[in-house]
């Protein structure tokens, strides 16, 4: 069952997309994904969105289940998850991968790898910081507390 959600919630995480710029996939493929998200398309379960990108097109974009069992309301591409602390995981495994690869240094400041974010006082912040939950930057909940 963990496995299942697993799943599900990795596929809304990285699928999620909207179809309205999707080009099309030959149907044979299109069958072979279908039948892959076959047993979530139901209409008495919680499902997920899956897409394929090629290139920097999404060539396939489909709603499988139920986005809201509560209210039968069913998942299409343009269903918006609200992911929370779900894809702190994914990103936590996926830096440490770079990180062992020698792509990433967990000690060198944010800054080196998103230059655009604020300078938080001149204090230095380290992916590790991040990856640690010790950087001191709030989170988006927290702060739209000050914005009500």
């Amino acid at each position: 069952m963990i496995k299942t959600y697993t799943l599900l919630i990795f596929c809304a995480l990285l699928f999620s997309v909207s179809a309205t710029n999707a080009q099309t996939l030959p149907d044979s493929l299109t069958a072979k994904v279908d039948q892959l998200f076959a047993k979530w398309n139901n209409n008495t379960a919680p499902g997920c969105v899956a897409g394929i990108v090629r290139g920097d097109k999404l060539v396939y974009a489909k709603g499988f289940g139920l986005a809201n069992p509560e209210n039968g309301v069913p998942n299409t591409p343009e269903s918006i998850f609200y992911m929370c602390s779900v894809s702190k995981q994914f990103a936590g495994y996926a830096i440490a991968m770079l990180a062992n690869a020698g792509k990433v240094n967990l000690d060198n400041d944010i800054h080196t790898y998103l230059p655009r974010m604020a300078d938080f006082g001149g204090r230095k912040i380290t992916v590790k910081n991040l990856l640690n939950h010790t950087s001191g930057i709030r989170d988006d909940i927290g702060l739209s507390e000050f914005l009500a």
